[in-house]
């Protein structure tokens, strides 16, 4: 791990949406695996890494985290975007080109809470994206960043939680936990009931069409962390 790579300071992330090929939805999950201990193993400078699955496993969605854009660059110029680039045509709807490159949304980190040595119980992510009304964007940024410290302060089984920004209006909010009782109690927790009582000045749509209708659930079936 080079001398600027830890846990605490993540900088940038990527976050990408995979639709698996009919009857490929169990072959793109074990590809993901794969990839994962190449991460491990070739990507020091990646500080997370973590594939999720939807419900009914069409959707994959990779997650990973970086201290650094030249991390970011090195990871999508390393050995898993290389092997996705060939085996995409199998496996992802659209393929390489209208499958993958167009799904891959890098962000800045805004704020973030980890929790030291929590990987092998990380099972359920979600994820919420969120669009600032016109003008209310440095608002939205502000109010995620103080919702790190919610979390940090409240919600020990909220395990890793960040706020991203997408760039222009688009931001998200992408969690870990444990189990369903962890995630009840983060959607009834502080930042929920916050989020809840600005979404309609800060959120298209507020709270109801803005930002519920835009939850997603998954299951983590791989997560790696320096």
């Amino acid at each position: 791990m080079s001398a600027n790579a830890s846990i605490e300071n993540q900088t940038r992330a990527s976050y990408i949406q995979l639709t698996a090929q009919s009857g490929k939805e169990a072959d793109l999950a074990g590809f993901l695996g794969v990839g994962a201990q190449l991460v491990y193993e070739t990507e020091p400078d990646t500080l997370l890494w973590s594939a999720l699955q939807s419900q009914d496993k069409k959707t994959l969605v990779i997650f990973d985290t970086f201290g650094s854009q030249a991390a970011q660059d090195a990871h999508f110029a390393g050995k898993i975007p290389q092997a996705l680039s060939g085996k995409a045509h199998e496996l992802v709807e659209g393929g390489w080109d209208n499958g993958v490159i167009p799904n891959i949304n890098n962000a800045d980190i805004l704020a973030f809470k980890t929790t030291p040595n929590a990987m092998s119980n990380v099972k359920i992510a979600t994820f919420i994206p969120l669009t600032a009304k016109a003008g209310e964007e440095e608002n939205l940024a502000g109010f995620l960043k103080q919702g790190a410290q919610i979390v940090k302060d409240n919600e020990p089984d909220t395990l890793h939680w960040y706020a991203i920004h997408f760039g222009g209006n688009k931001f998200g909010i992408v969690d870990f936990f444990p189990n369903q009782a962890a995630v009840d109690f983060h959607f009834a927790g502080g930042v929920a009931q916050a989020m809840q009582q600005h979404a309609s000045t800060l959120v298209e749509g507020g709270w109801e069409d803005g930002v519920v209708a835009g939850i997603q659930a998954f299951s983590v079936i791989e997560f790696i962390k320096r």
